[in-house]
């Protein structure tokens, strides 16, 4: 109950008043259901209860109660947390988990959480179980040791051979060898002299003319169908020649020394199959 005596206790007959009006009212108010609060009190109670029971039950396989769980959750930092769920949790005794833990512990100290694209070449590999890391580790050790140096000593023979600039690493050796194939294929279309025979000019000639005068561009045209091999349609020469010209100004580009006419390396056949072999052992699953 409570008295206004806000303006102290001087006038008496208000306060006394004000306590017969609320005595009034006290007397007036309908007696409560103790018996429906006795029973959500009950209710109440038997659920704090069974919630207290549980919290505190220990749940096999892991021997861990709720609480317990609850209270090593609280003390992780938010820096430290993960969405990472580890699948069929129901196998994790505690004598798993405790392995599972080492592991992790383990992972961590060699990295494994603080790989970055940058940090190594191994980022991104798909590598599950033991025997991935064994056959990935068996197969760089091939590249390392057999496959790529053998291509880099076949892929240095073939540039002194063929006059061309050292190729410092795999992936200029690997467009050295794209240039090889372009050529392969330039010359199963044409005679080899057509890298002597201008074929930028050809290509003009059997493609839009490109300004030439009509007697210039018959006699390019007369020129290109009689270094082709075959019976090829003008689009086909055209983009031929195309790639033609586009391979002479790389090989020129390469060139050390003395500028010459692309060819292909003595033994390009061996050379082809190592530099496939080499591209499946880098392209294999990862």
């Amino acid at each position: 109950m409570v008295l206004d005596i806000h303006e102290g206790t001087r006038d008496r007959q208000r306060i006394a008043r004000d306590l017969g009006a609320t005595l009034d009212l006290a007397s007036q108010a309908a007696p409560a259901d103790v018996g429906r609060l006795h029973r959500r009190l009950v209710d109440r109670v038997q659920r704090l209860s069974r919630h207290v029971s549980a919290l505190h039950e220990v749940h096999e396989p892991w021997g861990l109660t709720p609480f317990g769980v609850q209270a090593a959750l609280l003390g992780i930092p938010a820096a430290a947390r993960t969405k990472a769920r580890l699948p069929a949790p129901e196998r994790l005794d505690s004598e798993a988990a405790q392995v599972v833990r080492d592991e992790i512990r383990e992972f961590a100290h060699l990295g494994g959480f603080t790989l970055r694209p940058y940090s190594t070449a191994w980022y991104g590999a798909l590598l599950r179980i033991a025997a991935d890391a064994h056959q990935a580790r068996e197969l760089a050790g091939t590249l390392d040791s057999e496959t790529l140096p053998m291509l880099a000593h076949k892929v240095e023979a073939a540039r002194t051979e063929t006059g061309l600039g050292r190729r410092q690493d795999y992936a200029e050796q690997a467009g050295l060898m794209r240039l090889y194939a372009a050529i392969g294929q330039t010359l199963r279309t044409f005679d080899s002299a057509v890298y002597a025979s201008s074929p930028r000019s050809l290509a003009t000639a059997t493609g839009d003319g490109g300004g030439l005068g009509l007697l210039e561009r018959r006699r390019l045209r007369a020129q290109a169908r009689a270094l082709a091999l075959g019976k090829p349609s003008w689009e086909e020469l055209h983009a031929a020649l195309e790639a033609a010209a586009s391979e002479l100004a790389e090989w020129q580009r390469l060139s050390e020394g003395e500028p010459s006419l692309p060819r292909l390396p003595s033994g390009y056949g061996t050379l082809v199959s190592l530099h496939a072999e080499a591209e499946r052992q880098l392209a294999a699953p990862r």
